[in-house]
């Protein structure tokens, strides 16, 4: 069976959490023998890089690559608010893009249309009108609900009200994706009850978790080190980091004097004047974040904004760290506290968890191994390839 895989930014090089999960759900197609075409947009954000493609992956897959122009300008976000659609439709819509995915789609007689995240649920409308395909929506977040999180951030009247007038534009066209498409694909099942009472119907809606293999590598961390990677052009990962190196780390350094909290990820340099402090290490450049995860010990993630799954935790539980992280920041992985993580909502209980771990290594490594627990029984990627095979045939 043929699918059509449709993306908002090319899955590789894997730059954020988005690509990891566009690229996983490529790999979990293939490897469920379904014959694979991908099509994206390359932005001035997330640029095609011909370099950074694997050569089997190349092999295995058609890639088609559009570049196109979506940056945000001033102008554009002023304008945006006298008309109807949300500032997303807007951005990720392309007249180029569609035509090639016409083009495309004539050429190969598609079974399944898969719209990876909600900008590519734009291209809907033209494409219904020349294929008979299945479509499925490939759910990442419910995106409303952040947009409609962030505003209670934010210090200006005006911006909470522009945020609230997007959440609520784009809390309708993807309630329109949910109920137009022939099925929803989500990454948790934490957003399953909420898309049933907004009036989805339940045998249309699936999940498909980010597969990952356990590492059964052995590596040596850096004693009491704590570590966060994350992209720095994401208002909730920049307001959540500044609010931890303000009230929570000199609390926990003071404390235990020995810590260290190393920073990294894309544009973490233009912060560093705001999260210098004693025993933090910036770094401006991570080249492989595999090996970054395995110098330290202990993942923080204090976001206080988000939805869907963050698959840095995973990731990390996966090698072997200890996650410390806020409820909203585990949204969508089946952690337990003080089982296999650690969650903490507040600074003073950021501090005790982290204490907690420092102080008691058994604890520590009883902590490591049942997330490792966890990742082999919800996350292994052999079974959501056949699970996502037999769903996708029943629809």
């Amino acid at each position: 069976m043929r699918v059509l895989q449709i993306c908002s930014k090319p899955p590789l090089p894997a730059v954020d959490g988005g690509c990891l999960a566009s690229y996983q759900l490529s790999k979990n197609l293939l490897t469920a023998g379904f014959d694979l075409t991908l099509m994206c947009l390359a932005t001035e954000k997330h640029p095609y890089l011909p370099g950074e493609i694997d050569v089997n992956y190349s092999k295995e897959v058609r890639l088609e690559v559009v570049p196109v122009k979506t940056a945000l300008t001033p102008l554009g976000a002023m304008l945006n608010l006298f008309e109807f659609k949300s500032i997303q439709e807007r951005r990720f819509y392309h007249r180029e893009f569609s035509t090639k995915l016409i083009r495309i789609i004539g050429e190969k007689d598609f079974d399944f249309i898969v719209y990876d995240g909600l900008p590519t649920c734009v291209y809907e409308k033209d494409l219904r009108k020349i294929s008979k395909a299945n479509m499925i929506y490939r759910s990442h977040n419910v995106e409303y609900s952040i947009f409609d999180q962030r505003k209670t951030h934010e210090r200006t009247q005006f911006s909470k009200f522009y945020l609230s007038l997007q959440a609520a534009r784009l809390m309708r066209f993807e309630m329109s994706k949910w109920n137009s498409m022939d099925a929803v694909l989500r990454i948790s099942k934490h957003d399953i009850d909420h898309m049933i009472a907004t009036g989805i119907k339940p045998g249309k809606t699936g999940v498909l978790p980010f597969g990952i293999e356990v590492s059964t590598s052995q590596f040596t961390p850096i004693k009491n080190s704590l570590f966060h990677l994350g992209a720095m052009d994401w208002e909730p990962n920049i307001q959540g980091l500044r609010w931890f190196v303000q009230e929570v780390w000199p609390l926990v350094h003071a404390s235990h004097p020995d810590a260290e909290l190393h920073l990294g990820g894309k544009n973490i340099a233009r912060l560093k004047d705001d999260l210098t402090s004693e025993g933090i290490h910036i770094h401006e450049h991570v080249p492989d974040a595999l090996t970054f995860t395995r110098s330290y010990d202990i993942l923080i993630v204090p976001v206080q904004v988000g939805s869907g799954t963050r698959i840095k935790i995973l990731q990390a539980m996966a090698e072997g760290n200890v996650v410390v992280s806020t409820q909203k920041g585990l949204q969508g992985i089946e952690a337990e506290h003080e089982k296999n993580a650690m969650i903490a909502n507040d600074a003073a209980s950021f501090v005790t968890c982290l204490n907690r771990i420092f102080d008691d290594s058994s604890f520590k490594e009883s902590l490591r191994l049942e997330a490792k627990k966890l990742i082999e029984k919800e996350n292994k990627p052999e079974f959501l390839s056949r699970d996502l095979k037999n769903w996708m045939i029943q629809i």
